[in-house]
């Protein structure tokens, strides 16, 4: 979706990189027993627990991730994904 965006924003830098990204495993390949469906993450879940064990030393980090997260998701609602 990332790179779908890029391309559709950026087309000048980003055309045809959708294509030729592939991505063949990821950092974690976590399993949902309740939905009965595995689930990729970008990062670990061992990272996810020591970010949470310091998140009080990077509040500014955080509200910025937040920030850019929101961003990331309205664009990708404006451009129809």
């Amino acid at each position: 979706l990332t790179m779908k965006m890029l391309e559709k924003l950026s087309p000048w830098a980003f055309r045809g990189q959708a294509e030729v990204l592939t991505v063949t495993t990821r950092s974690t390949n976590l399993f949902n027993p309740v939905t009965n469906t595995t689930l990729n993450g970008a990062i670990s879940t061992r990272t996810r627990k020591q970010i949470k064990e310091r998140a009080i030393n990077y509040m500014d980090e955080i509200q910025f991730y937040d920030a850019v997260k929101r961003i990331f998701w309205r664009k990708a609602v404006g451009l129809g994904w």
